[in-house]
């Protein structure tokens, strides 16, 4: 697929839609349906009022250098479960 020669040499992905747009929606779930299998986090977040955004963005570049100082090892595996600290509405 598309989505694998994407994500070939990624460490993280950030798919970002518009929730008020339903081409947009649309558009996302066939990308939504390629990374399932990856161990993938979903975190809604909001741009128009700031929800999110920055925990997200923070919490994929805290796994993404934790993975690849692992990567070292052979023992990288991406854990992007939401750390406590993460704000109630990111799931």
């Amino acid at each position: 697929s598309i989505a694998q020669s994407y994500f070939r040499k990624a460490h993280g992905v950030l798919l970002l839609y518009d929730i008020s747009s339903q081409s947009s929606f649309l558009s996302i779930c066939q990308w939504i349906e390629d990374i399932r299998a990856h161990n993938s986090l979903f975190c809604e977040t909001s741009t128009k009022d700031g929800t999110n955004v920055v925990e997200a963005v923070l919490h994929l570049a805290r796994e993404v250098k934790r993975m690849v100082g692992q990567s070292k090892d052979h023992s990288a595996g991406l854990d992007l479960s939401i750390p406590p600290r993460a704000a109630p509405r990111c799931c």
